[in-house]
């Protein structure tokens, strides 16, 4: 996957160098504001916190407490999107962009705040305000149109009500640890994980999230977030670039299958035994005639191992 992960870089250096010099970004703390807990917190990224953090304390208020069900129309329902829902023939429109932005539970509200600001922050450092801008804002509409589009013909994806950012989060880690595959976080605190395989790790808690819940439809908008993010960010939804990648992908696998053909060849010839390429030609003679002393060792590796010899 590192074919991509290059694919912002040179077109928002311009980007970068525009944001620091108007001082918009810190290029010493990375971009942004140091946050505590190791986040950083850039300018979208605050801006993002802090609208999360009022949608979603001012709608549990009004949900909890006075019994308005006005928030729950902040979510995305895709049949209230096509104007069939609860709101009658209103087109829900605002849906496409207001889902990510509240959270009834207080839980889920600090770990997304986290989120944003551990990897948030340093995509937003890295591309640019405008880049990442683009990305947040382009990545929830494109997740929230897809989930409508295909609740067309998904009957109990019409009905769901996605709340909260989880979706665009789970994106987001894909995302980080595509542009930054060797980069060390430590995994609550404690375990250290590379960026490539927090990939893994988001694509893993998703599958045991639908595993266990035994239903799909809640998760489409993580699935699709987790695609287009991936897709975006190695480039590989231009044309050359996905036949490149499988052009890649194609060698690599045929390399790896001679390879381990290779390895199963010699390990059925039981007769063949690695030999020391300074043995010269009389020292085999003298070994063969006078036999092996070594038992075993014919079969085995030289004094120099089995990567200094040839089969013979």
């Amino acid at each position: 996957m590192r074919l991509g992960t290059s694919v912002f870089r040179d077109e928002t250096r311009f980007s970068n160098q525009l944001d620091r010099a108007s001082g918009k970004l810190n290029p010493m703390q990375g971009g942004g504001g140091a946050g505590p807990l190791g986040m950083t917190i850039t300018p979208w990224v605050k801006r993002i916190m802090v609208t999360t953090a009022v949608f979603s304390i001012v709608g549990a208020i009004a949900y909890a407490w006075m019994g308005s069900s006005i928030p729950l129309h902040l979510g995305l329902t895709p049949q209230s999107v096509w104007g069939g829902g609860d709101l009658g023939p209103v087109p829900a429109l605002w849906q496409l962009l207001t889902y990510p932005f509240v959270i009834f539970h207080p839980i889920g509200l600090l770990l997304a705040i986290l989120m944003f600001g551990w990897f948030g922050g340093t995509l937003e450092s890295w591309w640019g305000s405008v880049r990442f801008f683009k990305y947040f804002f382009g990545l929830t509409t494109v997740v929230a149109g897809l989930t409508v589009l295909l609740a067309l013909f998904w009957p109990n994806l019409a009905a769901q009500t996605f709340l909260g950012p989880f979706p665009i989060i789970a994106a987001m880690i894909v995302a980080w640890g595509l542009t930054f595959p060797d980069r060390v976080i430590r995994l609550f605190f404690v375990l250290p994980v590379k960026g490539i395989h927090m990939v893994w790790i988001s694509a893993g808690i998703t599958t045991l999230y639908i595993i266990f819940s035994g239903a799909v439809a809640p998760f489409v908008p993580h699935i699709l977030g987790m695609v287009f993010s991936a897709a975006l960010v190695t480039g590989v939804w231009r044309g050359r670039k996905l036949w490149l990648y499988l052009q890649k992908w194609k060698i690599q696998s045929q390399i790896k299958r001679e390879q381990d053909a290779r390895k199963r060849r010699v390990g059925k010839a039981g007769h063949l035994r690695v030999v020391d390429p300074d043995e010269s030609p009389e020292d085999e003679e003298t070994r063969r005639d006078g036999g092996d002393d070594d038992g075993g060792k014919g079969n085995g590796a030289g004094k120099n191992g089995a990567g200094n010899g040839w089969l013979h």
